[in-house]
């Protein structure tokens, strides 16, 4: 329980400087300094934490194949389906939110698009990372670690609510909500946290799509 305490403690806190930091300057170039940065120490904070994590970690990061599941490579279409489905129900949430109160979608590439990176530098700051370090932190340390004290079932939305939090986000809460539910049921179901970095991928890799489509 420690171990979820600190990390997500660790975590928090960088989100919360990196949200301060922005608040000084709208540059672009600021931003895209803030951003990288955030993720870069995210990342380190999170593989530094998979050493001390217990054994429910290093079992997520094999399948459970053989008698237990035998057809595990299911997970990947039914996490990519999910993505999709997730990505949807928070584009539909965003825009009637939109609608209502004024406001208008994020724009994840404007940054490095108007300094001259590519798209490439988008998808990976904006879908790969996540995918992978979010995972790492929230399925595959913080929620098998939770599910000692909580439970298993239980573990998945206190994870899902911590995830949530995380983003600092508060209009986007419920669909953060609903995606970090859907992840902890595929990293409970499967015993793996790779369905959901492919999950989370593909979640993320349609916000991009349409941005570059201008949609």
């Amino acid at each position: 329980m420690a171990v979820c305490l600190w990390l997500y403690g660790l975590l928090l806190g960088m989100s919360l400087i990196g949200s301060i930091a922005l608040a000084f300057e709208k540059g672009d170039a600021w931003k895209l300094i803030v951003e990288g940065g955030i993720e870069s120490v995210d990342a380190i904070i999170v593989l530094g934490f998979l050493f001390f994590a217990g054994r429910e970690a290093a079992e997520g990061l094999r399948f459970r194949s053989g008698e237990r599941q035998p057809w595990w490579w299911m997970w990947f279409p039914g996490a990519a389906a999910a993505g999709v489905l997730t990505f949807g129900a928070a584009w539909i949430a965003t825009g009637a939110f939109n609608q209502v109160a004024g406001g208008r979608a994020y724009e994840y590439a404007a940054a490095a698009r108007s300094l001259g990176f590519g798209w490439w530098l988008v998808v990976l700051m904006t879908a790969v990372q996540p995918a992978v370090i979010e995972e790492l932190a929230f399925r595959g340390i913080i929620q098998p670690n939770m599910a000692k004290l909580t439970g298993p079932t239980a573990a998945i939305f206190v994870s899902a609510a911590m995830f949530m939090v995380l983003h600092l986000n508060v209009p986007s809460f419920p669909h953060l909500l609903l995606i970090g539910v859907v992840l902890g049921a595929f990293r409970r179901w499967s015993g793996s946290v790779y369905p959901g970095m492919l999950l989370h991928f593909v979640h993320n890799g349609f916000v991009i799509l349409l941005e570059w489509k201008g949609i």
